[in-house]
């Protein structure tokens, strides 16, 4: 082999392995920017998310917030009309024990006279 041969073999394969190197080098590079614009990505969706969660999570606490006070609402109107009632219950209450009562002294009358006129 002569030298030009060797030269164009050392050259040939020099620059087999600089294509190759070069080739490698830009697949990282477009690698190492694949990964970058997936990281930013994800960060993206990560933070939508977040904001999304946040948003459903006030609007779960409005809507439990207003559950909340039309039930204490409901409560106190329960409450009143319970009053109510039960106020009417106890004027019964006592009005029913006046007659009770009232029928009571009635009965007793009713027996000393019973037990008067048997004498």
């Amino acid at each position: 082999m002569e030298a030009t041969e060797v030269a164009i073999i050392i050259t040939s394969v020099g620059g087999l392995c600089t294509l190759i190197g070069g080739l490698f080098w830009k697949w990282l590079v477009s690698n190492e920017k694949a990964a970058e614009k997936a990281r930013i990505d994800a960060q993206i969706r990560a933070t939508s998310e977040r904001e999304m969660m946040s948003k459903y999570f006030s609007d779960s606490i409005k809507l439990l917030s207003d559950a909340t006070e039309r039930n204490t609402k409901a409560q106190e109107r329960t409450a009143d009309e319970a009053k109510e009632r039960n106020g009417h219950l106890a004027e019964l209450s006592i009005k029913s024990q006046q007659m009770i009562d009232r029928n009571l002294e009635e009965y007793r009358k009713l027996c000393k006279e019973t037990l008067t006129i048997k004498q």
